[in-house]
């Protein structure tokens, strides 16, 4: 976003004689150099005289006015009719481009590199971004027990939006500051017209603090001390309000796993998806309207940012919408390759630290 300065061309209307001219006639008005000089001579007192007034009343003004008077011989009409003005008025208050308001992240394949760490230079631009007072919100799918890393940017915005937009957690505590919980009728009834439909599927649950799953899931969460197993039914009694359900198959890959639960689903549940490094398939779904950008938006109205001013960097499907949703939304090199094709800026990869070198860029 680039402030302009005031640079303007001002048409003045051509002066015609007061006498009509006679019907059919070619009539052209003819000015003498004499009449000319007097009359350039006349703007430039009344200029002085603009300048010395303002001056003694204290005033400091710089004013650049260019006058192109086209002279002609006597007996040839004046050639140049009109007197182009052009003002420029400097604004040395205002910088050449705007820096973001507020700026958002994903975490996994983005923010952190490949190692699963925040490396130096990514959390140098989180201290850059808080000393100008930008909050520096992270979004992630991950829940609020896996916020861990965040400790290495200790002045990232104390509100994590999680879960994929299903909550917002404070990051000091981990505890849920709000929440956008799934329907339960409505959700376990999407998720048997699911496993009728692409028979193996298994299910693990999110809620702002735990985590269950199915028997047989595949999910690596299930090895985490505390976490419940049990049916369906079992699981949302035992865990109460669910924030994001997990769908796992151990046959079919995320992307293709997406394709077939899409017109099943429909518009009852968000339905989304990342990649994951295990040998399963697996797709996430959030309650009706709730993702990243939509909780997102919710922390941006409470810090009265608008969403023009915010920058957001993700890599995976599930952040298209948030990417969407801001101002500018950058994508990293390793992004999944529907990514690309969404009109999104590019930046280096996670292993280049492409967030981090992007915002120092920025707040250059």
């Amino acid at each position: 976003m680039r402030v302009g300065r005031a640079d303007r061309d001002l048409d003045l209307p051509r002066v015609l004689d007061s006498a009509a001219p006679a019907s059919g006639a070619d009539q052209r008005h003819r000015l003498s150099p004499t009449a000319v000089g007097i009359a350039v001579a006349a703007i430039g007192i009344t200029l002085a005289a603009i300048g010395i007034a303002l001056a003694a009343i204290g005033i400091a003004i710089t004013v650049w006015i260019g006058l192109a008077v086209g002279v002609a011989p006597v007996g040839n009409p004046l050639a140049a009719d009109r007197l182009p003005v052009r003002t420029r008025i400097a604004h040395p208050e205002l910088e050449a481009v705007t820096r973001p308001r507020l700026i958002a992240t994903d975490l996994d394949g983005t923010f952190l590199r490949p190692d699963g760490n925040v490396s130096a230079l990514n959390a140098r631009a989180v201290e850059k971004a808080a000393e100008y007072g930008i909050p520096f919100v992270v979004a992630t799918g991950r829940p609020s027990r896996w916020l861990g890393v965040l400790d290495a940017v200790a002045r990232a915005h104390p509100q994590v939006i999680v879960s994929n937009g299903g909550a917002v957690v404070d990051l000091a505590t981990r505890t849920p500051i709000l929440e956008f919980p799934l329907v339960t009728a409505l959700t376990i009834g999407v998720l048997d017209e699911l496993r009728q439909q692409i028979p193996g599927m298994t299910y693990g649950f999110e809620t702002g603090v735990g985590f269950g799953c199915e028997p047989d899931s595949p999910s690596r969460q299930r090895q985490e001390p505390g976490h419940f197993v049990g049916s369906v039914d079992e699981l949302i009694a035992a865990l109460g309000p669910i924030i994001k359900v997990l769908g796992f198959h151990p046959g079919i890959d995320s992307e293709h796993l997406t394709a077939q639960a899409a017109p099943i689903i429909g518009e009852r549940l968000t339905l989304t998806h990342a990649s994951v490094s295990q040998p399963y398939g697996m797709i996430e779904l959030t309650a009706p309207g709730i993702s990243k950008a939509s909780t997102l938006a919710k922390v941006c109205a409470d810090l009265h940012v608008d969403a023009a001013d915010v920058i957001a960097f993700g890599d995976m499907p599930n952040d298209a919408d948030m990417l969407d949703w801001v101002g500018q939304g950058f994508v990293v090199a390793n992004g999944h390759h529907t990514m690309k094709t969404r009109g999104y800026t590019e930046v280096a990869s996670n292993a280049e630290d492409g967030v981090g070198r992007t915002i120092l860029d920025l707040l250059s």
